[in-house]
């Protein structure tokens, strides 16, 4: 990525008072992306986060969270369905029945 871009992002979060995934949405780049950079360049100036951006920094991580576990749920609900399908019984299957259905 550009440094320009970097401190473009990092501006338009700490001067500008907007949102990162705001910002991240304009400048075309992930909202992960652009936390990072506004982290690392508070622990570079030793400043510490104001309330307003600590607030936004805790949002990103949250919204992170709750795609993984979206991701997760998904994930699991897929497993399940896949067992289900193989616990189907059977044992309604046979020869006859199989003549019947292929003629």
């Amino acid at each position: 990525m550009s440094i320009k871009i970097e401190q473009t992002a990092i501006r338009k979060v700490k001067e500008e008072g907007m949102l990162i995934r705001d910002v991240a949405e304009q400048l075309g780049v992930s909202t992960r992306q652009v936390y990072t950079w506004v982290t690392s360049s508070k622990t570079l100036s030793g400043k510490s986060a104001g309330s307003t951006t600590a607030t936004q920094l805790k949002l990103v991580d949250l919204e992170s969270e709750v795609r993984q576990l979206k991701r997760d749920l998904k994930q699991k609900a897929a497993n399940q369905s896949a067992q289900e399908i193989q616990e189907v019984d059977t044992s309604y299957c046979d020869a006859r029945y199989i003549q019947a259905l292929c003629g």
